[in-house]
């Protein structure tokens, strides 16, 4: 027969397993907006996604007319299933209209923020610096 004191070691054993096996779950962070003017407009409310949200999104929309600029949190399904399922890409492409859809999806915190030309450039310099001193070496 168990003793209470055993069986107590032994819930508590097993809380502390399934405390440190399961990790916590983050919410990820994306820029939201919707602009008919341009990204820019785009880069100043952050929202938390829903747990159920995965990727932060930026979606682009252009008619014959129109001009349409959006950011936000998409689901991994979403984002497969890109921007030919969304309702206004796919009501124009029915009228006839020439409509350019276009979906990015990422996975990181704030990841569809403005282009980082700080990162395009940074690459650019060290790819310089190590060509730069290849021809020194040969």
């Amino acid at each position: 027969m168990c003793s209470a004191a055993t069986r107590t070691m032994g819930a508590l054993s097993i809380s502390i397993t399934l405390l440190l096996c399961i990790s916590p779950v983050r919410a990820l962070k994306c820029y939201q907006c919707d602009s008919e003017e341009s990204w820019a407009d785009c880069d100043e409310k952050e929202i938390t996604c829903s747990p159920w949200q995965s990727r932060c999104a930026k979606f682009f929309y252009k008619d014959e007319t129109d001009f349409s600029y959006a950011k936000g949190c998409l689901t991994e399904k979403e984002c497969q299933d890109g921007p030919s399922k969304f309702e206004r890409c796919r009501k124009a492409e029915e009228r006839g209209l020439k409509v350019t859809c276009d979906l990015l999806c990422c996975s990181d915190d704030r990841c569809n923020g403005a282009n980082d030309v700080s990162k395009v450039s940074g690459i650019i310099f060290m790819v310089c610096a190590l060509l730069g001193l290849l021809a020194v070496l040969v």
